[in-house]
């Protein structure tokens, strides 16, 4: 069995990381006797984003179709709404609708424009040219700078010559420095974990297996069912299709559906033992403030918003959405995925796999986001990625419940 270690991009995913950031926030920073709740997300911003993301008309794929002066958003560091629009085509009539309460700010690209240099750096393969498509591992649409960044491993001259002559020439590129190769470790196929009871007083025996709950090497997502049947969805990279999980040397589950590949990294464990039933409960860890159930409702959110994460490494983590459209590579299998969602909290080895949620606090809500993914640094920080949980529904077939 694999397990992936993806060391030290900027941004970049691997499983492993420190706490020493001031750009994000978890629980093991804090004092742990303080009574510190949920990251709540902006909700008057949520509104306008929510309005502005219904007026794009969806294909029956399930992609949109933004109007060509559309130039993408994002909430700024002062609580502002920003719809971008194309500077050279802001007299043009088209669908778009600027929702009550958006500020517009001119920009230079369509937002489809940039889509459309991200497939062509997606799709670019190792059968082409292997030195010049491991040399670019990382890419992402950076809505506020209106530009797509692209991390080089050799940032020289000759480097980025090269990628503008074989891959794109676009001047909507930006490119920075990558800094360490990704490397791998391998796990056996034979998965025995153990049980680790929360720190709770009042934890339901009956369903153990909390939200964000240790879960072997990794941590729990949440629970959902496919054709009809209970089970738990974590990160897809330790495990593999059809692979028994055991506790203290008893079947208890088994992986039925898993995918590694384009915008997922997740797998359903179909569990045989009801025991082991997942939890809408978060996980408590000693000393974490976090508790609360978590909605089986999935949204979405986009750069500028904060989101919640939960891992037996790093606990309770939350931060800002800097991408909702990153381009990440698995070097040794030539695995792309894309598109991941790029955020600013804490995280470690053995987060990945853990539940990513937002939390409303008008209505004391905590909303399904996703799935932990991996960890990187994001500008000389810490930084993680996740699965959207929407994307794992329709990839698995999955529902919560």
């Amino acid at each position: 069995m694999k397990k992936f270690w993806l060391l030290g991009m900027l941004p970049v995913f691997f499983f492993s990381c420190t706490d020493k950031d001031n750009l994000v926030s978890s629980d093991l920073q804090m004092n742990r006797t303080l009574d510190v709740k949920d990251a709540p997300i902006e909700e008057d911003a949520l509104n306008i984003y929510e309005t502005l993301n219904t007026s794009f008309v969806s294909t029956r794929s399930g992609s949109k179709i933004y109007p060509e002066n559309y130039g993408g958003n994002y909430l700024d560091e002062n609580g502002n709404f920003i719809v971008l629009v194309v500077e050279n085509k802001k007299d043009l009539k088209s669908s778009l609708i600027i929702p009550d309460g958006a500020i517009i700010k001119y920009c230079k690209y369509s937002y489809q424009e940039l889509l459309d240099v991200m497939d062509v750096l997606v799709n670019y393969k190792p059968e082409k040219n292997e030195k010049i498509y491991d040399n670019f591992p990382v890419a992402f649409i950076d809505e506020k700078l209106n530009r797509i960044v692209v991390q080089l491993v050799d940032y020289s001259e000759t480097a980025i010559k090269e990628f503008k002559e074989y891959v794109s020439d676009s001047d909507a590129i930006i490119f920075t420095k990558n800094e360490s190769i990704p490397q791998r470790k391998k796990e056996s196929p034979d998965w025995n974990i153990e049980y680790i009871p929360a720190f709770s007083e009042t934890l339901d025996a009956s369903k153990p297996f909390l939200a964000g709950a240790p879960f072997g090497s990794i941590s729990i997502g949440y629970r959902a069912k496919r054709n009809g049947e209970a089970g738990l969805v974590t990160c897809a990279h330790w495990l593999k299709n059809g692979q028994n999980i055991s506790i203290n040397g008893n079947v208890i589950g088994t992986v039925t559906a898993w995918v590694y590949s384009g915008c997922v990294d997740a797998c359903f464990i179909k569990l045989s033992d009801l025991t082991y039933e997942g939890s809408n409960t978060l996980y408590k860890y000693p000393g974490s403030t976090a508790n609360g159930e978590i909605s089986t409702e999935i949204k979405e959110y986009g750069v500028g918003f904060t989101v919640n994460k939960i891992g037996q490494t790093t606990q309770r983590t939350w931060g800002e959405i800097f991408s909702v459209a990153e381009m990440i590579k698995d070097p040794d299998d030539n695995v792309v995925f894309y598109p991941v969602t790029g955020v600013k909290y804490n995280c470690g080895n053995g987060d990945s796999g853990g539940i990513v949620y937002s939390y409303v606090s008008s209505t004391d809500t905590r909303y399904t986001v996703g799935v932990h993914k991996a960890h990187g640094t994001y500008q000389g920080n810490p930084c993680g990625y996740y699965t959207r949980a929407n994307d794992i529904k329709d990839k698995l077939g999955v529902s919560r419940y």
